[in-house]
């Protein structure tokens, strides 16, 4: 994730959190910049909510994997 495009040097101007779904057969990883917390689980797939880390970081990095 590349959060540069409102400001590069501080990343500023962005909310401090998102959500993104996921179907149930793959899990969620990320670095250090960001936490990964399950929102909403529904039968097919789950809401994440991927929280920014302070100091803000402009990139993280979230991997993918099926399970």
């Amino acid at each position: 994730l590349d959060f540069t495009e409102p400001n590069l040097r501080e990343a500023t101007g962005l909310t401090d959190y998102f959500f993104i779904n996921a179907k149930n057969n793959v899990t969620l990883s990320a670095d250090s910049s960001v936490d990964i917390e399950a929102d909403k689980i529904y039968e097919d797939y789950t809401t994440y909510k991927i929280t920014r880390k302070k100091p803000y970081s402009p990139y993280a990095v979230l991997t993918i994997n099926s399970r």
